[in-house]
């Protein structure tokens, strides 16, 4: 049995609607507007929440890998090993200053 002509054309369709409700979800997701109704309204509320909470996780272990990162590349820990050492002799031993 042949398939329907429309099959591709419908698949298609779906698609791109699919496509334009996501589209339009993210644009509402980033309205400030509708994030402070969100947070405000009490049935949305424990939702907003916990994305903000995890968003938040999220961009705060990015920015302790990277700080992380820096302190192997500069051999602090190493300088650091046999006590603590002022900024001063920090930045000149990594050569930062």
């Amino acid at each position: 049995m042949p398939d329907p002509p429309l099959l591709g054309d419908r698949q298609g369709v779906l698609a791109a609607l699919k496509a334009r409700l996501l589209q339009w979800r993210d644009g509402l997701l980033l309205n400030r507007r509708f994030q402070q109704w969100a947070l405000g309204f009490p049935l949305t509320r424990p939702l907003a929440r916990r994305y903000a909470v995890r968003l938040f996780d999220l961009c705060a272990g990015f920015i302790y890998s990277q700080v992380l990162l820096a302190a192997v590349r500069l051999d602090l820990f190493d300088m650091l090993s046999e006590g603590p050492l002022s900024l001063a002799t920090l930045s000149k031993r990594s050569r930062l200053d």
